[in-house]
């Protein structure tokens, strides 16, 4: 008789724990640790049985590598958001970084919080930040993550996130 094993799904998401993602894909036994690990944790698990492990492994190595490169988004956007006011080109470029695996109207509404007074205090760096995430968020929605999401759906969220933006940075 297969033994049953349990495959680890964790939320791709800027706001999901590090150790969360870092167990996104694993495949184990029962008695290892379940979720929820935290208070917010979304995590879940999915039973395999282990005839089709190959397939899961396969499957949690493509899992594994989306999570570290939400790991390393995370990373160089926070560099990103701390040269802001010190090295803007570089910022910028960590950025666009950022952009081929996501971008998140949260990160961006904190970045304006955290560089509230430079932002104020440069106006065309401002205007260049408003047009690069208006772009990448544009550019977001055609991800292949958001093609599940209903035409109308996409749609609006882009809408919203634009305006968003563009009133963040005026």
């Amino acid at each position: 008789m297969p033994k049953n094993l349990f495959q680890w799904y964790a939320t791709i998401h800027y706001s999901t724990c590090e150790a969360c993602l870092r167990r996104h894909g694993d495949i184990f036994e029962r008695d290892s640790d379940m979720p929820p690990l935290h208070k917010e944790c979304r995590c879940h698990i999915l039973e395999i049985d282990s005839s089709e492990s190959e397939y899961y492994r396969e499957k949690s190595e493509r899992m594994r590598e989306k999570a570290l490169s939400e790991l390393d988004r995370r990373r160089s956007w926070k560099e990103a958001v701390t040269l802001v006011a010190t090295d803007f080109a570089r910022s910028e470029e960590l950025f666009r970084q950022t952009f081929q695996i996501d971008v998140y109207l949260e990160e961006i509404e904190q970045l304006c919080i955290a560089q509230q007074e430079w932002l104020a205090a440069h106006a065309e760096q401002r205007t260049g930040l408003s047009k690069l995430f208006v772009r990448a968020y544009r550019i977001k929605f055609n991800l292949d993550k958001y093609q599940t999401l209903a035409q109308g759906m996409r749609v609006t969220q882009e809408q919203h996130g634009i305006e968003r933006i563009r009133k963040l940075f005026a």
